[in-house]
C-alpha cells in the first residue's frame, strides 16, 4: 500500500513539474539566427537562490512562483532570457516597480517596460521578463526588443497594470515612481497590499499611498494604524467626505496623514501643510470614484 502511494505521489510530482515547464517553455521565442546554447533551466521557490543568490528573498516576498532561464547564442554574441511567473499582475508589477528607477528609458511593451540600451525588462500579466544581451554591439537594443516582442506575443493572458495605480493624482507626480508592496508596507508588518508614489511640488517632495484592504478588516487595520502612529504626536484630526482622518508627526518625512474609506486606506507622507494634505487626499478619493459618497473609496 505504501509503495503504491509513493508511486502515485511521484507520478503527480512529475506531472505537475512537466506542466509548469511546459507552460513556461511555450513562451520561449524563435528568433532568426539565434539558437539555444543549452536546455532551458527551471527554478522554483525552493532553489531560486541558486540563480539569484542574495536576491531570492525579495522575489519570494512578492509571491514568486517559477522561473525559466534560457541561454541563446549567435556567432560571438550571447543572450539570456529570464521569465519570472509572479502569480498575478500585482506581484509582477511590485517586483518590477522596486527594481526600476524613474530615470530609465521606458518603452511601450507589455504592460510596462524599460531598457538601458543592451538589456530590456518588461511585465505582461503575471510575468516579469528580463533580457540581457552580451557582445551584441550596436545592434543590442534591436536584438533585445525583437526577443521581447516575440515573448510578449506568446503570452495569452496579457492582463494590465493594477487599477489602483490610476487613483494617484497626476499633478506633481514623479512619473514611474509608483511602487507596490504585498506585505510589510512602510515597514509595518500588518499593512498589506500598499501602493505608493513620489511627488514634487514647489521643489518639495512627498509621498502619497493607497492601501487595499481585501480581507474585510479595514476598521481593525485602520485602528491598528492609528495606534501605531499614535506613538508619535497626533496633532490634528480631520474629515473628508465624512470620513475620519488623523495627522501625526513622522520622524523621517515630517508628517503622516491617514484616512479610511470603505475599501481603501489612503495617506500622505511629507512636510506639506494641512491644506495641501487634504487637497491631495481628496484627489485620490475623486479618482477612485469615491466623490460625493459614490463607490470606490
Amino acid at each position: 500500500m505504501k509503495r503504491k502511494f509513493l508511486f502515485s505521489a511521484i507520478i503527480i510530482f512529475f506531472f505537475q513539474s512537466s506542466l509548469i515547464c511546459s507552460n513556461l517553455s511555450s513562451l520561449i521565442p524563435e528568433v532568426k539566427g539565434w539558437k539555444l546554447s543549452e536546455p532551458p533551466k527551471f527554478f522554483s521557490s525552493k532553489n531560486l537562490y541558486e540563480h539569484i543568490n542574495g536576491g531570492a528573498e525579495a522575489y519570494l516576498a512578492f509571491g514568486f512562483q517559477e522561473l525559466l532561464v534560457a541561454y541563446f547564442e549567435k556567432e560571438n554574441s550571447s543572450l539570456t532570457l529570464e521569465i519570472y511567473d509572479m502569480g498575478n499582475n500585482y506581484n509582477s508589477f511590485g517586483i518590477y516597480s522596486v527594481e526600476r528607477s524613474p530615470e530609465y528609458k521606458f518603452l511601450e511593451i507589455g504592460n510596462h517596460g524599460y531598457t538601458d540600451g543592451e538589456n530590456l525588462f518588461f511585465i505582461s500579466g503575471k510575468f516579469y521578463i528580463k533580457i540581457y544581451c552580451s557582445g551584441c554591439g550596436e545592434n543590442a537594443y534591436e536584438t533585445v526588443k525583437t526577443f521581447a516582442l516575440e515573448v510578449e506575443k506568446r503570452i495569452k493572458d496579457k492582463g494590465s497594470l493594477p487599477e489602483t495605480l490610476k487613483y494617484f493624482p497626476e499633478e506633481g507626480l514623479i512619473k514611474n515612481s509608483e511602487k507596490f508592496f504585498p506585505k510589510n508596507f512602510l515597514g509595518i508588518d500588518f499593512l498589506k497590499n500598499g501602493f505608493q508614489a513620489e511627488y514634487e511640488v514647489n521643489k518639495r517632495r512627498f509621498y502619497l499611498f493607497i492601501i487595499e484592504e481585501r480581507d474585510g478588516n479595514i476598521n481593525e487595520v485602520f485602528e491598528k494604524f492609528k495606534r501605531y502612529i499614535g506613538g508619535r504626536k497626533i496633532f490634528a484630526r480631520f474629515q473628508i467626505n465624512s470620513k475620519d482622518g488623523v495627522l501625526a508627526e513622522d520622524r523621517v518625512h515630517g508628517k503622516i496623514a491617514i484616512l479610511k474609506g470603505e475599501k481603501l486606506i489612503i495617506g500622505y507622507l511629507g512636510n506639506g501643510n494641512e491644506e495641501e494634505i487634504k487637497k491631495y487626499l481628496m484627489k485620490i478619493i475623486e479618482k477612485s470614484g469615491g466623490k460625493n459618497g459614490n463607490k470606490g473609496f
